[in-house]
């Protein structure tokens, strides 16, 4: 199996899942899977993703989908493409908050994608043989250019997902113990999955003259301070920047919790984030102290 859908299938699990009138199909997809039958798989979890489609049961469907995508890669050619084009059409139809973590999704395999085919991308302009509908012809900036737009639209209706508890797709989640705490809510998740891309070392590859360099010791302050900092950047596709307005948002989320863990969970990967990405001289010294204020409080 290919491996550009690694993290897609391990954020979701075959078989963690509540007991309903699947079980007995996800069974035999597990069986047949494990013996190298991936057609038959297919097969099954094909007729699993159309009736829970036509049921609207979400989570049901939302793991077809995905394991439908790692059972293709096996065997299928064009699997990429044939994911990626399936993906929009699913976007079209489906309701919120099933069509955020869609677009979530449709992100990461533009990107999965990219890095599958690095070198004949790199290798094109941005204008020759160009066509819209066809992303084997698409440049590197069209490329990322989708992913911030799938990104962004993953965010839409905030409210929703800042009420959508992450118990509601437990059944398609694979968790750690207590890890509820630190991501409590949808929106967590997927402004944590949007944050892991923008803070990439490769997503930011296409630079344009003028970018948005980490140089201010505000960045390092504290989660109320940060929060409302007024964070402006002469290139508003820059990802260093799209990251950091994601982190204030999520801080801003959790400032009045009364449990801590997702707030400090933020904080920690927000002060690493910037300490690395900072240009400033005195860096070192800015984070510990920050480290020491979080500690301290």
């Amino acid at each position: 199996m290919k491996t550009f859908f690694s993290i897609i299938i391990m954020a979701f699990s075959l078989t963690a899942m509540s007991q309903n009138q699947y079980t007995k199909a996800w069974k035999q997809v597990d069986s047949l899977a494990a013996i190298g039958q991936s057609q038959s798989a297919l097969d099954i979890v094909t007729s699993v993703y159309n009736q829970a489609k036509a049921a609207n049961q979400a989570d049901q469907f939302l793991k077809a989908t995905l394991y439908r995508m790692k059972l293709e890669a096996d065997f299928g050619e064009d699997y990429f493409e044939k994911s990626i084009e399936r993906t929009r059409l699913d976007i079209q139809s489906a309701k919120a908050p099933v069509k955020q973590i869609l677009h979530s999704i449709l992100a990461e395999l533009y990107w999965d994608y990219y890095q599958e085919n690095r070198w004949k991308i790199l290798g094109r302009s941005e204008t020759a043989n160009f066509e819209p509908d066809d992303i084997k012809t698409w440049d590197l900036k069209k490329l990322v250019d989708a992913c911030f737009e799938n990104y962004t639209k993953s965010l839409s209706d905030k409210e929703l997902l800042k009420t959508t508890a992450i118990s509601t797709i437990d059944s398609i989640l694979i968790k750690q113990v207590n890890s509820e705490k630190f991501r409590p809510t949808l929106f967590d998740f997927l402004v944590h999955r949007a944050i892991d891309f923008y803070s990439s070392r490769e997503a930011g590859i296409t630079k344009p003259a003028v970018t948005f360099i980490m140089d201010k010791a505000e960045y390092f302050s504290s989660s109320a301070d940060f929060a409302s900092l007024e964070i402006i950047s002469p290139d508003p596709f820059s990802f260093e920047f799209q990251a950091l307005k994601l982190y204030q948002e999520i801080i801003g989320f959790h400032l009045g919790d009364k449990n801590p863990e997702a707030l400090i969970d933020a904080e920690l990967q927000r002060l690493s984030f910037v300490h690395e990405k900072s240009v400033l001289p005195e860096k070192d010294s800015l984070y510990l102290e920050a480290l020491y204020k979080l500690e301290s409080r």
